[in-house]
């Protein structure tokens, strides 16, 4: 399934949070809470991408990067919180460098201003337990999902001089109803 406009990601968010609750229950016996944390962010990051890429190959290939970039991500941070604003720069680089390239101002603005509205997002609601951390990985990626709201950065066409108003019309609202 893609989720690479704002109804779909919505999906994601809510499948990636419930997902979140079977997998820490299961592997933090092992792995203890904040590794298994850690790793299902890190996961999720890297699934996000290949789902929001315009084509399957760019996906695989930038969720292999986020992949390998959160590796050492999980190994090194201290705390889930450290690990999730590591990410939140992965998915970011990886998002704007390679799947929707922008303006550098644009781009920065637009991602500083979602991680950091994300992450405090997930902030709010994050606690100890394994369904509030689900509740803050929902938080998180609702956020993310507005990425899609937005709206890339287009170049302006001329209109054609002998295409009808109305036609033109019916095409620009089919366009944004696309984009939704």
């Amino acid at each position: 399934m893609r989720w690479n406009a704002f109804s779909p990601s919505l999906i994601f968010a809510a499948v990636a949070s419930l997902a979140a609750v079977p997998f820490l229950l299961a592997a933090s016996p092992a792995l203890g809470l904040p590794l298994a944390g850690k790793t299902f962010l890190a996961a999720t990051v890297a699934v996000y991408l290949a789902g929001i890429a315009p084509t399957v190959g760019r996906g695989v290939r930038v969720a292999t990067l986020a992949a390998v970039l959160g590796v050492p991500v999980v190994l090194l941070a201290a705390t889930i919180a450290q690990a999730a604003i590591a990410l939140t720069a992965v998915l970011a680089v990886c998002r704007s460098l390679f799947l929707y390239r922008a303006a550098v101002v644009r781009a920065l603005a637009i991602e500083i201003g979602l991680g950091t509205a994300a992450l405090a997002a997930g902030y709010v609601v994050a606690g100890a337990s394994t369904w509030s951390l689900a509740a803050a990985l929902w938080a998180y990626w609702l956020v993310q999902s507005t990425f899609f709201l937005i709206g890339s950065e287009r170049r302006e066409r001329a209109p054609e001089p002998s295409s009808d108003p109305f036609e033109a019309a019916a095409k620009n609202a089919s366009e944004l109803m696309d984009r939704i």
